[in-house]
């Protein structure tokens, strides 16, 4: 594909740029909803960060075209930090509250993403073998997975399987056939129409109108309004601690450095795949400063933490934008449409989202991988070699069951180990891209 022409001002372009931002701000603000209610800080935190983080991160990054916000993987590993931040007693830290926590983490994470910039360890990306990212990525999906299911059939930690846990699971499943097979449906017609409102915002829309209309009995999300109600000067003052303290630091280090990593990843191989599409050359060391100060910015208003978004991205580029300025508008719009339809939005069944988010978690699933994994099951040719399966599968148990971090960076030293010891040739680390 040629590279997209950086001389486009016109009219008609600047009109395509316009279009392009509204139909992916839809689907940003859907999805930031989505991840505010996976990470437990709710859905306006999440909507919020879909505004800020595109809107820095498209007038900063070193992506030209793209589209950042809030991500699966970014928004497991805020699960992490919010957990942390709820397990300390108020007096460990001078009665600082779980927001001014979990913020002063993100923004600390913003910094080293900062100083790995300026190290230029943007190019390092290069080396982590696609088998630790394919199990990292699949490992991510199972946890998301396994969070919804938990939603639907975990209540004060008892399974449940009563009427309302089946109501909420046939609403997540519809929402999730919805997503699926709607672009399925080859009406010119109908695909006109899903160009506009993609199958997720769709979705979205339908399952609401039936449960209000059948007065469904199931819970919709509830928005804490907080932020409209204050001065942006109070809002801000409310979210970050007062002072900073050696306890603050030893608590949010490791956890800033995990948000730091996986922003990393997350955003540099996203990356790849937009520069494959655009022909375009990302300027990566560029990007990680834009994505930390994106990050810190969204933590200053109540936020969570994101990356480049492979999804996002590729939409907006399939919709024709050509400019910095689509990606900019995509966060303004978002941050008009929170309060525009803010009182919509609390209308919204938790269920629907739910149903979203597995459809979230199969996007982020390395299903290439799992496809040749089945080859190799079947002794069949494969492009995967079969001494790559023990790295993938260890790589999604220690995401599962120990840590994001260990899992990138001790199944990439563990890679190099091996090669070294079996004497081999590195393989084409970007043969197979993953998409969240």
């Amino acid at each position: 594909m040629k590279p997209l022409s950086k001389n486009n001002f016109s009219i008609s372009g600047l009109y395509t740029n316009i279009m392009a931002a509204l139909v992916v701000s839809f689907v940003a603000l859907s999805l930031g909803a989505s991840f505010g209610l996976l990470s437990g800080r709710g859905a306006l935190s999440g909507m919020i960060a879909a505004g800020v983080i595109a809107f820095v991160t498209s007038l900063f990054g070193g992506t030209r075209i793209q589209c950042s916000g809030p991500t699966a993987p970014m928004s497991a590993v805020a699960i992490a930090v919010l957990v942390s931040a709820e397990q300390l007693s108020a007096s460990q830290l001078d009665g600082m509250t779980i927001n001014q926590l979990f913020n002063f983490t993100v923004i600390l994470s913003g910094l080293m993403l900062g100083l790995a910039a300026l190290f230029r360890a943007g190019n390092l990306i290069k080396w982590i073998p696609n088998s630790v990212i394919s199990g990292f990525m699949s490992g991510i999906a199972i946890l998301i997975w396994i969070g919804q299911i938990k939603q639907l059939f975990v209540v004060d930690d008892l399974w449940t399987f009563d009427k309302t846990a089946l109501l909420n699971s046939g609403i997540a499943l519809l929402t999730l056939a919805i997503i699926l097979l709607f672009p399925k449906i080859r009406n010119k017609t109908f695909q006109r129409i899903l160009a506009f409102f993609p199958a997720t915002l769709m979705a979205i829309i339908i399952g609401t109108i039936l449960v209000h209309l059948f007065n469904i009995p199931i819970e919709t999300i509830n928005i804490d309004s907080n932020i409209l109600s204050v001065s942006i000067g109070e809002w801000v003052q409310s979210q970050i601690p007062t002072h900073i303290s050696f306890e603050l630091l030893l608590f949010a280090a490791p956890l800033a450095f995990q948000l730091a990593l996986l922003c990393y990843l997350d955003t540099l191989m996203t990356a790849l795949v937009i520069d494959k599409i655009s022909g375009e050359d990302t300027q990566r060391n560029r990007e990680l400063v834009a994505q930390g100060i994106a990050n810190a910015a969204a933590a200053l208003l109540g936020g969570l933490p994101g990356a480049q978004a492979t999804i996002r991205s590729v939409l907006i580029l399939k919709e024709g934008a050509t400019s910095r300025f689509a990606g900019i508008l995509v966060g303004a719009f978002v941050i008009v449409e929170i309060f525009v339809f803010l009182d919509w939005i609390s209308l919204i069944p938790k269920a629907v989202f739910i149903g979203v988010l597995f459809k979230v978690g199969y996007d982020v699933l390395d299903r290439v991988v799992i496809r040749e994994l089945w080859k190799i099951m079947l002794g069949r040719k494969a492009l995967l070699s079969k001494k790559d399966i023990p790295l993938i599968v260890l790589t999604i148990l220690v995401t599962l069951f120990v840590d994001l971090s260990v899992a990138a960076i001790g199944a990439t030293i563990l890679f190099y180990i091996i090669q070294k010891l079996t004497n081999n040739s590195l393989p084409d680390l970007n043969k197979l891209l993953v998409k969240h």
